[in-house]
């Protein structure tokens, strides 16, 4: 939204000048206002920037993970940082899917992997913020990666891993039960098909399996989760400067897809932000003045 053409660089400028009068011209020759200004605006600003911080986290694995890093912590044996590495690169892939299925309008499935981001962020901060624990959970994932190595058994008789660590447990030990609860278990009831979930397959016309529309809903849980994850890791890890002010931009990005995304909702419904959405916003603003100044951020009515 450019709200000060003096920011602009001259190409930016000719580039929004002439988005202008090609609407201008449009609205002239009878087109409709409400047909040039898509109701899905909003959305289609999440998952750009959705994939703009899939793009960064694959650049920092590209350039810190995949720099010798890894290598040379899989010949060590696991610790901290492995643990992470493989958490992150899962979580990242899991952005690049639910990225591409929201592309194809299939919002429901991608918010099953929704799940997958919590449980990847958690990992993370259990292991950065729970030093006192971090030894124990790495000894587990180390036993099943040996168990698994050393199975003998056949594709169908394989032995199941389970998580020796329940989500719950590791959230109550970080002090962050209330976003389990009001995030995850959510997330938990449409992943395992839980009957109430019905009401959303049912129409005039019986079941319906192509309309649910989830892709709101699954946008501001992912960036929330981009933003809590990003800034785990800006705070401990050790990459490059470089790298550290992309995993900013990606923060920054997610923050301000929120708090627009956030206001979009409550000017069309009756929802507003989550408290501990707003609250973890505030503490990362708090930190930040470019942030700070994204809350003050309010979108103009549009009459559609």
């Amino acid at each position: 939204m450019v709200t000060d053409l003096s920011r602009l660089s001259t190409s930016e400028a000719d580039e929004y000048n002439s988005a202008i009068d090609e609407f201008l011209e449009q609205i002239n020759q009878g087109i409709p206002a409400e047909d040039l200004i898509g109701t899905d605006i909003p959305e289609k600003y999440l998952r750009t920037t959705l994939q703009h911080a899939q793009i960064i986290g694959g650049y920092y694995i590209d350039k810190h993970m995949n720099s010798g890093f890894a290598r040379k912590h899989a010949q060590h044996g696991m610790n901290a940082e492995f643990v992470v590495s493989f958490a992150f690169v899962s979580f990242i892939k899991c952005l690049r899917t639910i990225h591409a299925l929201l592309a194809e309008g299939i919002s429901y499935d991608a918010n099953y992997l929704v799940r997958a981001l919590y449980e990847n962020y958690l990992k993370i901060r259990y292991v950065y913020y729970a030093p006192s624990y971090a030894d124990k959970i790495i000894d587990k994932f180390t036993e099943d990666v040996k168990t698994a190595e050393d199975s003998k058994e056949n594709e169908r008789g394989k032995k199941f891993h389970k998580n020796h660590f329940s989500w719950e447990t590791m959230a109550r030990e970080l002090g962050e039960v209330d976003l389990y609860d009001k995030l995850y278990r959510p997330l938990c009831s449409i992943a395992h098909g839980q009957l109430f979930q019905a009401q959303y397959f049912i129409s005039d016309f019986g079941f319906d399996y192509l309309e649910q529309d989830f892709e709101m809903s699954t946008l501001l849980t992912t960036h929330e989760l981009i933003m809590r994850t990003f800034y785990c890791m800006l705070k401990h890890s050790k990459c490059q400067k470089y790298l550290m002010r992309d995993l900013s931009t990606a923060i920054r990005q997610s923050f301000a897809s929120v708090h627009v995304g956030w206001m979009w909702v409550t000017k069309s419904s009756d929802h507003a932000m989550p408290k501990l959405t707003r609250q973890y916003m505030e503490s990362l603003a708090a930190e930040d003045s470019q942030l700070k100044r994204v809350l003050e951020v309010q979108i103009p009515d549009i009459d559609m």
